[in-house]
């Protein structure tokens, strides 16, 4: 919003506040869990059966993966991926769809 601040409503300071506040919380969130910057992560599956110890879930309309969890025991655990971080790519393959990159990762063996 261009207008000065004397002049907005209290609902349009209330919405800057908000938003402001959910900005801040987002930074944060972003420091804490070291998100924002790219990461590139190897890990060696011994077969292709062998599960990721990873959930991911599906955002921006099933186009993008997150990861949701990280076992404790998994390939992935003491590397630089953390939970909230999108997968851009894998294996160097771009994927455009949440189904797509899940199976990206069910056939690979090193991911």
């Amino acid at each position: 919003m261009d207008k000065p601040e004397a002049d907005r409503t209290e609902e349009e300071n209330d919405w800057l506040d908000y938003v402001e506040t959910k900005r801040l919380e987002k930074n944060e969130y972003n420091r804490k869990y070291k998100l924002g910057r790219p990461v590139s992560i190897e890990v060696t599956k011994p077969t292709k059966a062998t599960k990721l110890g990873i959930t991911l879930q599906p955002v921006n309309g099933r186009k993008s993966i997150v990861v949701g969890t990280i076992a404790k025991n998994s390939l992935f655990a003491g590397t630089a991926l953390r939970q909230g971080m999108e997968l851009v790519s894998i294996n160097g393959s771009m994927h455009s769809t949440f189904d797509e990159g899940v199976a990206l990762l069910k056939e690979s063996e090193a991911v």
